[in-house]
């Protein structure tokens, strides 16, 4: 499974720093720091590296970036379970309209929409595939 979730990453982020500048790996990456809180680090820092790569950005910010979504996402693990759309699609634009700002200097609303979108839609697909594994309710320790 983890090689189908390194393939959507791979895709999102030619089809971001070759065809059209949305923003819509920040958005798969920020549904899999939902997904998988602190599980594996080293997929968000590769694909800031190999993001940082492809757009030629300076090397290494793109995986801080994504380091810290996925940092923000393990903190607050049980509030953005994947139960409540609410916390996943506030979170999700948050995540991406930040790296828009960022790195494009402009947050363009239909790339916003459709990177969330897109991520919202990848999200309820590995919902409905992967049972009820993401369903955390539990309260929020803090």
């Amino acid at each position: 499974m983890i090689w189908f979730y390194t393939i959507c990453l791979f895709i999102a982020v030619v089809f971001e720093t070759t065809i059209a500048p949305v923003p819509i790996t920040a958005g798969i990456l920020a549904l899999f720091a939902l997904v998988f809180a602190g599980e594996n680090p080293w997929i968000f820092f590769l694909t800031g590296l190999m993001w940082d790569l492809f757009s030629m950005h300076l090397l290494g910010t793109g995986s801080v970036l994504f380091l810290i979504v996925s940092w923000i996402a393990q903190r607050y693990k049980r509030k953005f379970y994947l139960g409540n759309m609410l916390y996943q699609i506030i979170f999700i634009s948050v995540v991406v309209a930040s790296t828009s700002l960022i790195y494009y200097r402009t947050i363009q609303p239909a790339y916003l929409g459709a990177s969330v979108l897109v991520s919202f839609l990848l999200g309820r697909l590995i919902t409905m595939t992967s049972g009820s594994r993401w369903e955390d309710t539990g309260r929020l320790g803090i």
